[in-house]
């Protein structure tokens, strides 16, 4: 798996590297694992998380593998028919949730797990959860600067992101330029939406008032089926994920995103839920 991905690592690396984080103060290490890569199995993946849980970090971000060949060239060194397909994925998924459930990771919701000693899992439980471009934080604020090549900025009003080659970046900056490639500048409703899908991803809920400012007949629709699916509860207090809703929570977000067309067969998906 990691020789088709070109991502070689030793576990004796990460004993060392987590062994000193620890030793120089830091109080909570974080590990990102993805499933779905090529070649990958249910061995493959229950023997990477038994060599993790002995590590133990504190929180872990389980992310699905993207497949954007036309994005990233490297991609293109295997083929699709390496891939596990769509069951074989949610297999996969299913096997790490479980066991990190098993040794007393909490699900906070998208993707992210972590131990109740952890300052993530605290905020989650007190309310206080926020998620910014990479993942979920304990901090929140509205000027949010993103360093080095292809990081993002959020200025509440607008977000834009860097270009992606290290070789430009540097050349704008060094020219006291912008290394700035895209951006957007949110509407009103782009706000209230924002608002709408972190109060989903953060606290797993929506007070009736918000609801009501983002009503749409296709929304919903969609809602409704969400509900007959019991992955979220809709009553006069407003929408409430489920237990089971937690590992949907990206599909509940996405159907408040009004800018995906999804009729738009030519549109490229960056990623899926599962």
């Amino acid at each position: 798996v990691q020789k088709a991905i070109h991502r070689i690592q030793p576990v004796e690396n990460l004993e060392k590297v987590v062994t000193l984080s620890r030793a120089v103060g830091f109080t909570s290490i974080g590990f990102d694992l993805i499933y779905g890569l090529p070649y990958q199995t249910i061995d493959t993946i229950t023997n990477a998380f038994q060599q993790v849980i002995k590590l133990r970090p504190d929180r872990i971000a389980f992310y699905s593998y993207a497949h954007v060949p036309w994005v990233k060239p490297g991609q293109r060194g295997y083929e699709d028919a390496n891939l596990p397909n769509d069951v074989a994925k949610r297999e996969l998924y299913e096997t790490g949730r479980a066991i990190l459930k098993q040794e007393g990771y909490h699900d906070i919701g998208m993707d992210h797990f972590a131990l109740s000693t952890d300052a993530l899992y605290q905020a989650s439980v007190d309310g206080k959860l926020h998620r910014n471009f990479m993942g979920y934080t304990t901090s929140q604020t509205e000027l949010l600067i993103g360093l080095g090549a292809s990081a993002i900025s959020d200025a509440k009003y607008a977000f834009a992101q860097n270009v992606k080659k290290v070789e430009d970046y540097e050349s704008a900056v060094f020219q006291n330029k912008l290394a700035i490639v895209k951006g957007h500048i949110q509407t009103e409703e782009d706000l209230i939406i924002k608002q709408c899908i972190l109060d989903i991803a953060c606290r797993g809920e929506i007070n009736a008032t918000k609801l009501s400012t983002v009503q749409r007949e296709n929304l919903l629709k969609e809602l409704k089926e969400m509900e007959q699916e019991e992955i979220l509860v809709i009553t006069e207090s407003g929408l409430k994920v489920t237990d089971l809703g937690k590992t949907f929570i990206r599909n509940i977000c996405h159907a408040f995103d009004v800018r995906q067309n999804r009729s738009n067969s030519n549109n490229k998906i960056f990623s899926k839920s599962i």
